[in-house]
Formats: C-alpha cells, sequence, structure tokens
C-alpha cells in the first residue's frame, strides 16, 4: 500500500518538473511563479486520480505527503534562485569579462529591472499609484502595509529585508576582513 502510494507520489513530481520546465520554454506572458503553482496543483491531482484508478489500496496521504515534500523543496530551491537580486548579480558577474563589473553596470543590469518589475506589479495590483513626482501608496497598499507590520509584531521581526539584523554590514566586512 505505501510503496506504490510514494511511488505515484514520485512520478507525480517527476511528472510536474517535466511539465513544468516545458511551460518555461513556452512564450506565455505568466510568470514563473504562476506556472509553478498551476502545474503542480494539475499535477498533483492528475496523479492522485491516477494512483485511485491503478492501485488497489492507493493511500492518498502517502502520495500526498511525498509529492508535497518533493514540490516543496523545489518551490523554496526555485525561489531562492529566481527571486534573489543577489543570486542574480552573483550570475552577472560570472558572465563578464575577469568576472567583474563596476557598481554601476551591476545596478543598471542586475538591479533596475528588478525594481521595476516589483513596482508594475504594486500599480497593476493598485498597492500603489503613479504620479507625476513618482510613485503613492494607495489605501490598498496602506492595508497591506497594516497587516504586515502586525504579522512582523506578532513574529517579533524588526527588519524588513533578509539581510539587516543587529549587526551592521560595516560588522560583516571586518570580521570577513579578520579572517
Amino acid at each position: 500500500m505505501g510503496g506504490e502510494s510514494y511511488f505515484i507520489g514520485f512520478v507525480g513530481f517527476v511528472t510536474f518538473i517535466i511539465i513544468f520546465w516545458i511551460l518555461l520554454q513556452v512564450p506565455i506572458k505568466t510568470g514563473w511563479f504562476i506556472k509553478e503553482l498551476s502545474s503542480g496543483f494539475v499535477v498533483h491531482v492528475l496523479t492522485s486520480i491516477a494512483g485511485f484508478a491503478l492501485v488497489e489500496n492507493f493511500s492518498y496521504w502517502y502520495q500526498a505527503a511525498l509529492y508535497a515534500f518533493l514540490w516543496f523543496c523545489f518551490f523554496f530551491v526555485s525561489s531562492i534562485y529566481s527571486a534573489s537580486v543577489s543570486i542574480g548579480i552573483i550570475s552577472y558577474l560570472y558572465k563578464q569579462p575577469e568576472y567583474k563589473a563596476t557598481l554601476d553596470d551591476v545596478y543598471k543590469n542586475c538591479v533596475v529591472h528588478v525594481f521595476e518589475e516589483r513596482v508594475e506589479f504594486l500599480v497593476a495590483t493598485k498597492q500603489v499609484q503613479e504620479t507625476d513626482k513618482g510613485y503613492i501608496s494607495t489605501a490598498i497598499g496602506r492595508n497591506t502595509a497594516n497587516q504586515l507590520r502586525l504579522i512582523n509584531k506578532i513574529l517579533g521581526m524588526e527588519s524588513q529585508g533578509f539581510y539587516s539584523s543587529s549587526s551592521t554590514l560595516l560588522e560583516h566586512k571586518q570580521e570577513f576582513d579578520q579572517s
């Protein structure tokens, strides 16, 4: 019962990887995140149906547990790679002659487009509105900010970023220089 159900979960995950890769090759104006979520859900439903149809003592929970574990691992890895400005900078530098570039080049080629996409998303979701002087937070955006501040307060998080904490970047640089 368990082995066959786990196998269906594994086959489902491999199927998801193949379908997701194919979807990434298709020039659809949908981001990788939506493609990953939708293909992951569809493949899970189809492999669950296949499990019930093909395996006599199919255990949905065994299949779902393995599939979900593998899918979430893949999701976190792809999220880190796809959404990380730092990884984008490292990848950009890797492609440059002698693996180096000026800060201005890094900014123009790695940072600007990421933030332009984020601003476009915020405008499209009506979180911010474009004005002649820049952008202004809308009521929806202020509501989102209040909700995030509440979550931060509940979790005891003071920082908004991955890299900031009680120590400063200068302290990290000094520690690095000493080692």
